[in-house]
C-alpha cells in the first residue's frame, strides 16, 4: 500500500539514507502512483505531513538545494544521493579546461573549479 511506502519514505530519512530515499520518492511521486486519488486518501494525515516534508526537501529547483543543504547538516554515517555528485562531476568536466594536451588531467586545473 502507499501507506506503507510512506512509512519506508520516514525511516529512510531518520537513517539518513538519502540515495534510497530518493528511489522512493520518485516511485511514489511518479505519475501511475500519483493519480491514485483513493488510495493516497487511506493514508493518514501524520504521514501525509511527513510526506510533504520529504517533498520539499527533493525539490529539483536551485540545483537541489533544500536536499544539498540537509545533506551538508546531516552528521555521519549517511549515504548522500549521488545524482547530485554524478551532475557536479559533469558540469566540472563540461565547463572545465582540465586535460592536459596529452589527455592527462590536471588535477590543479580541476581543484580550482571547485574551490
Amino acid at each position: 500500500t502507499i501507506k506503507k511506502w510512506v512509512k519506508i519514505e520516514e525511516e529512510l530519512l531518520k537513517l539518513r539514507n538519502f540515495e534510497a530515499l530518493c528511489a522512493v520518492f520518485g516511485g511514489l511521486a511518479s505519475a501511475p502512483i500519483y493519480r491514485l486519488k483513493e488510495a493516497w486518501s487511506y493514508v493518514p494525515t501524520k504521514h501525509m505531513t511527513q510526506h510533504e516534508e520529504v517533498k520539499i526537501i527533493m525539490k529539483s529547483t536551485s540545483n537541489w538545494r533544500n536536499l544539498r543543504s540537509l545533506q551538508l547538516q546531516t552528521q555521519p554515517p549517511m549515504l548522500p544521493y549521488f545524482g547530485i555528485f554524478a551532475q557536479d562531476m559533469i558540469i566540472i568536466e563540461e565547463t572545465t579546461n582540465n586535460r592536459s594536451k596529452d589527455g592527462i588531467i590536471n588535477w590543479d586545473a580541476l581543484c580550482r573549479g571547485q574551490a
